[in-house]
């Protein structure tokens, strides 16, 4: 479920880490944990402009999204 949340937190556009971990509601110090999953299975990738770090949503990360909200779309009653 943090998974689906992190990759559906960046449909909207790429976003910092503290943003990315408030929304998400996951401790800003087990965020790192998650996003080198996501990173390292290509549906997100890590960008560093002036020092400011971003999430952003890859294409696979925007069809893995859309696959698993429609499996939960079907398995609510």
């Amino acid at each position: 479920m943090i998974y689906k949340d992190m990759l559906g937190a960046l449909l909207s556009g790429p976003s910092g880490p503290t943003k990315l971990a408030r929304i998400c509601n996951v401790p800003f110090d087990r965020l790192a944990g998650y996003v080198s999953t996501l990173e390292s299975s290509g549906l997100i990738r890590r960008e560093v402009n002036e020092g400011r770090e971003t999430f952003h949503l890859t294409q696979e990360g925007y069809k893995l999204h859309a696959d698993m909200e429609s499996m939960w779309n079907r398995l609510r009653i």
